[in-house]
């Protein structure tokens, strides 16, 4: 077992920081243990609590999807909102007499409020839709944006950023949207079990 660890460190060129003690295995490029799953998740990006979980690269392009239905549906709401204020004014300002007045503003004190909690929703879904935008434009997971600093393959040999993985925004796009199951490049064959069973690696 010790033998074949040392052979798969090698063919991974001695990345020691991609040993999984966890999981016993040399982990691919990109992967990174979870802890509430209990094993390494393949591009993994980040643990998502609103959904109940681990977004990796089985399941980002369904994220992906989800954030952006959760944008739409909430902007669609506030559009709705402000149609219905604008037509509870309007009512209120050819209303005939006092008890047309009071339904009219009843409607837009709901318009309103239904508006407020709306947009409470719409700007964290529209930031965290901007975010993931953004880190598919130039390739990066969560994990990586947020721990650049820990990962080699994300620093030249200056120790200053670059992405490898980079192959321009419509390539990058493509790439998200597509599911990924397993390690897709030749460096990352070396997916060993260092001896007896372990829990391996898994795209979510």
């Amino acid at each position: 077992a010790l033998a074949d660890a040392r052979a798969a460190l090698a063919a991974a060129g001695g990345a020691w920081h991609r040993l999984c003690v966890a999981c016993r295995v040399v982990r691919p490029v990109r992967a990174k243990h979870c802890a509430v799953l209990g094993r390494c998740v393949h591009l993994y990006d980040h643990r998502c609590p609103w959904v109940g979980a681990t977004i990796g690269g089985g399941n980002r392009p369904l994220f992906l999807l989800f954030v952006a239905l959760e944008l739409f549906a909430a902007a669609l709401a506030a559009v709705i909102a402000v149609a219905r204020l604008r037509d509870a004014a309007a009512a209120a300002a050819a209303a005939p007499d006092l008890p047309a007045i009071e339904t009219a503003t009843r409607s837009a004190l709901l318009a309103g409020a239904f508006l407020i909690v709306d947009l409470v929703a719409l700007l964290p879904v529209a930031a965290l839709a901007a975010t993931h935008a953004h880190q598919v434009s130039v390739a990066l997971t969560t994990n990586e944006a947020v721990n650049r600093h820990r990962y080699p393959y994300l620093r030249d040999g200056d120790s200053r950023f670059t992405n490898p993985h980079d192959a321009g925004c419509a390539a990058n796009w493509r790439a998200a949207l597509r599911r990924e199951t397993g390690p897709p490049g030749p460096g990352d064959r070396e997916m060993l079990l260092l001896g007896g069973v372990g829990r391996g690696s898994s795209a979510v």
